[in-house]
């Protein structure tokens, strides 16, 4: 949705039970990968801090023209209520 709508977005993941697929090591507990949970948090939030300023010299992609050829529809024959509720992705 993000990109039909235009905002540039990323995938921030952190891995809370790296050794689940390992059969022959011990099971992981809850609280093992609760533990994990929060430090992973913490570093999340971490990058983001540091992301955050780094914000405005980001050059500009392509996300913002994702849904320019999106409605091939003549603008004519798309009702004035429908294009009033899509202004927000097709402004």
């Amino acid at each position: 949705m993000a990109r039909e709508a235009g905002i540039c977005y990323s995938t921030l993941a952190l891995v809370t039970d790296f050794d689940c697929w390992h059969v022959d090591e011990e099971p992981v507990t809850l609280e093992a990968i609760l533990e994990i949970m929060h430090k992973n948090v913490e570093q999340a939030q971490k990058v983001i801090r540091e992301l955050i300023p780094m914000l405005g010299t980001i050059k500009l992609c392509s996300c913002c023209d994702a849904a320019k050829f999106a409605v091939v529809t003549a603008p004519e024959k798309i009702p004035q209520k429908l294009k009033d509720e899509l202004s927000i992705l097709f402004g």
